[in-house]
Parts: C-alpha cells; structure tokens; sequence
C-alpha cells in the first residue's frame, strides 16, 4: 500500500517505529533515474517523500504509480485550483484520498479549527 507524500520531519519518527519503507525522493536526475530503477514496481515502498517541483517534473514516473494517499504540507500551494500543481494533481495522478496539513496556528484558526 502506497500512503503518499508526507514532510520528512514528520514522517520520520513513523518509519522507525513501524518499519516503514520510505524513499525520499530528490536529486539530480541521475540520482532520481537510480531510485526509479530501484523502486519501480508494486510493494516495494510505503512513503514516498518529495517536493512539488518533482510531483510535476517526474510526472511521467510519478503518476504510474496507484497512491492511496496525497499528503501535502504547505497546502497554500493547492487553494489556486489552476496552479500547475492542482492541474497535475487532478488530471496526472490516481489517488484515493487527500490530506491537506495546514499546520501553523494561524492558517488553523482561520480554517475554523
């Protein structure tokens, strides 16, 4: 089971504990070409780590794979529905479901939380 993109800070804690396999995924481009030979196929990791530079560079790579969670930190980038993020989220990706962190006291108190 994939779970999606998640903030490394605070994934990591999680991946001990549970035994998680996670790919943090950046680089050069060789360096990404490696982890895509090496991670490429079904069950070979649960977390993926990334930024969205790369959710929309290596969509090619990225949007093969069936998520079945979307993680972002920094959910700002995504209140623009036609930012390029958004755009290829929604048509470049299957993913079952959504979780936007929104994560700073002031963002949460205007969201009503």
């Amino acid at each position: 089971m994939k779970w999606g993109w998640v903030n490394a800070s605070v994934l990591i804690p999680y991946i001990n504990y549970f035994s998680i396999v996670a790919v943090l995924y950046d680089g050069r481009v060789d360096e990404r070409k490696a982890l895509r030979e090496e991670y490429s196929g079904e069950g070979k990791f649960n977390v993926l780590i990334t930024h969205y530079d790369l959710i929309i560079r290596d969509k090619a790579f990225l949007r093969k794979i069936h998520w079945y969670y979307l993680v972002v930190d920094e959910e700002h980038r995504l209140k623009n529905s036609n930012c390029v993020l958004a755009k290829t989220l929604v048509s470049g990706y299957c993913i079952h479901r959504r979780l936007l962190l929104i994560g700073t006291p002031t963002a949460s108190k205007n969201c009503g939380h």
